[in-house]
């Protein structure tokens, strides 16, 4: 396995933070709203629903500030073993993954606001500017869903890809972004 030792070689600090909150972020929106799904209306079901929402906002400011970032820090270069395929896989699975994950928070919030619901923050709350409309919202919750399954099967293919050039190809891909 070849070893990742120099910083040219991964990604820089706040790189590899945006990915790794971005990741948690993620993680915790999917499971608060599946587990959350599953309980009786209640505290805690209400608790996994609005933190649900915040983690999904702030996927979407971190997404922007990661862009922004993206544009001024070049990313490293690629492992030599990857073929030029697998390097226009890698790129168009990361734009896949970065219109995910902005698509998905955008059409939460639009479908939070058109349900009349609030994005909480703790120390403020982005109030819906529209009347709630339950009905009007269920398409809208059905995009909700679609595209944050899409998500989710992209970030399956991400990992899997990883792990396979970690444990197959072994060129320590992984190191990049550790």
């Amino acid at each position: 396995m070849t070893d990742v030792h120099t910083d040219a070689q991964r990604y820089d600090k706040i790189a590899r933070l945006f990915h790794w909150a971005m990741a948690l972020l993620i993680a915790y929106a999917a499971a608060s709203i599946l587990i959350g799904d599953e309980l009786p209306r209640g505290a805690l079901r209400t608790f996994l629903s609005t933190t649900h929402r915040t983690a999904g906002a702030l996927v979407l400011v971190l997404l922007a500030l990661r862009v922004i970032w993206r544009l001024f820090h070049k990313p490293p270069p690629l492992p030599s073993t990857m073929t030029p395929f697998q390097q226009k896989m890698a790129h168009f699975g990361h734009v896949g993954l970065y219109v995910l994950m902005a698509l998905v928070p955008i059409v939460g919030v639009a479908l939070t606001f058109r349900r009349g619901g609030t994005i909480d923050f703790g120390l403020f709350e982005i109030v819906s500017p529209l009347t709630a409309d339950r009905a009007a919202s269920k398409p809208i919750k059905e995009v909700h869903e679609l595209v944050a399954y899409a998500l989710f099967a992209l970030v399956g293919v991400h990992l899997a890809a990883a792990l396979w050039h970690q444990f197959v190809v072994r060129d320590n891909i992984m190191a990049r972004m550790r």
